[in-house]
């Protein structure tokens, strides 16, 4: 289901085809959240500046199918939420900021411009050499 999620917006994936997953390929932005709670939930999205992806499974906020399409795209001012091990990992060119609430959360990300992880669950510099830790 492809969506532009605004301000107060709310897009919870819980569900799952073979080809797509529940609140894909959405624009998120200004404020609005897309929670993945299924499969591929809120994969291939582009989070934009104030939108929130929160990974509630460890493939939710990513792609929709392993290798066959885009991955979620976190622009400069944007986050993505790991709630589980491995929810918000392996994302590329992240500029956003990634919040580890859970032990293995956030890990084998690549970050560029101002994208950094927050919360008490990053990745350990001396194990995952790409982790930039948020300085604030």
């Amino acid at each position: 289901m492809a969506a532009t999620i605004h301000s107060g917006g709310i897009c919870v994936g819980k569900g799952y085809t073979p080809y797509s997953g529940a609140c894909s390929e959405s624009t998120i932005k200004d404020g609005g959240t897309c929670e993945g709670r299924g499969t591929n939930a809120c994969g291939s999205s582009s989070v934009e500046a104030g939108g929130t992806c929160i990974a509630y499974d460890a493939t939710a906020c990513k792609k929709k199918r392993q290798g066959e399409y885009p991955i979620s795209t976190y622009a400069p001012g944007s986050f993505c939420q790991g709630e589980v091990n491995g929810g918000c990992g392996g994302l590329v060119d992240m500029q956003g900021t990634c919040i580890a609430n859970v032990a293995g959360a956030c890990k084998n990300n690549t970050y560029s411009g101002n994208g950094c992880c927050r919360g008490e669950h990053c990745p350990d510099p001396a194990t995952d050499s790409n982790v930039v830790i948020c300085q604030d």
